[in-house]
């Protein structure tokens, strides 16, 4: 059985050094079916080995999700991925605080949007470091990415903008607002859902998956 290289990185754990070769600090070696559940090791590498630790993993991810690709971020103010009522109420205060006040995006922040969905989110970031970039282009991203549930920094200001221009005012909220309560609706990705779980590629880790990993482990793990 031929092993495959899949490498799981954490948003912050690039090595500086590799930046602009898009290479990871510590790269996992997954045998297919494989995870990292590895008590032995603290759960940092694969053991190489197919069996009922990998499918209790999996298992333990039930129900996780991949989230949806334009989540608003900003309007996570607890960052748990879901946009509660509280959220929601947090985000639209913005609105309220704006008066008469008007915002003109910077050209810098409105290329932070990467996919140019309108949003600015953690799949702008897995585009921008997909990318040949310098350690100085990397800090200067990180640093305004980091404010994005941050009132009064750029990136938040440009995750209120809803009416398809480079201004942010009330007519965001008046004339956005059936935008707003539809973002409000979706997802973040769950911390625990990872793409090599997901195989029949729903989005979402559920028993199917499970099943396969636990069959997959039985038939031919070497124990």
């Amino acid at each position: 059985m031929n092993a495959t290289v899949i490498y799981l990185v954490s948003i912050r754990e690039w090595d500086t050094e590799a930046i602009g070769s898009a290479v990871p600090k510590s790269p996992e070696m997954l045998l297919p079916g494989d995870t990292t559940w590895n008590e032995e090791q603290d759960n940092q590498w694969s053991d190489e080995q197919i069996n009922s630790a990998d499918a209790a993993y999996v298992q333990s991810c039930l129900g996780a999700y991949v989230g949806d690709s334009d989540f608003n971020p900003s309007m996570d103010v607890d960052g748990d991925n879901i946009i509660s009522q509280a959220d929601l109420n947090a985000f639209c205060a913005f609105y309220e605080n704006l008066g008469d006040t008007e915002y003109e995006l910077p050209q810098y922040i409105c290329d932070m949007d990467m996919n140019a969905d309108g949003v600015i989110n953690e799949t702008d970031y897995e585009i921008f470091i997909s990318n040949d970039i310098t350690e100085e282009e990397y800090n200067n991203f990180v640093s305004e990415f980091n404010g994005i549930r941050q009132p009064d920094t750029w990136a938040y200001i440009y995750n209120h903008e809803m009416t398809g221009n480079i201004y942010v005012n009330a007519d965001d909220y008046s004339e956005g607002i059936n935008k707003i309560n539809t973002d409000a609706q979706k997802r973040g990705r769950s911390e625990n859902y990872y793409e090599y779980m997901d195989k029949n590629e729903n989005g979402t880790i559920d028993q199917s998956d499970c099943d396969w990993f636990a069959n997959y482990g039985s038939q031919y793990a070497v124990l």
